[in-house]
């Protein structure tokens, strides 16, 4: 499997989580539901999963980002393609606006530091 290939099915996972991030989103408007202050049974640290969890989130934010940087069409027919947004642009092929897309984020994932 050549290079070129890999990257575009990684490039596909990331959005199909970012997708699904997208869908979970809600804002926190309310207090915390833990209380700052003492542990009895020690020092107890956030699981794996937590972290996982954190890095995950974070990692959706920056293709979020990265999504959000690209021309209007380009985002719009990843929008289509992932979340189901229908968007009308006159002129555009969605096959070449997705094709386009996916060759631009290829570029500036790697530089906003998401390995694709």
């Amino acid at each position: 499997m050549g290079a070129p290939l890999k990257q575009a099915q990684n490039l596909v996972g990331l959005l199909e989580e970012w997708a699904k991030w997208q869908g979970n989103y809600s804002e926190k408007l309310s207090y915390p539901s833990k209380s700052a202050g003492f542990c009895p049974g020690g020092y107890v640290s956030k699981t794996f999963d937590e972290m996982a969890d954190e890095s995950d989130a974070a990692v959706c934010k920056i293709i979020d980002c990265a999504i959000d940087d690209l021309p209007p069409v380009y985002s719009a027919a990843l929008y289509r393609r992932y979340l189901a947004v229908t968007f009308r642009f006159p002129r555009v092929s969605y096959i070449d606006a997705l094709a386009e897309a996916h060759a631009r984020l290829l570029v500036s994932l790697p530089a906003k530091g998401v390995v694709v």
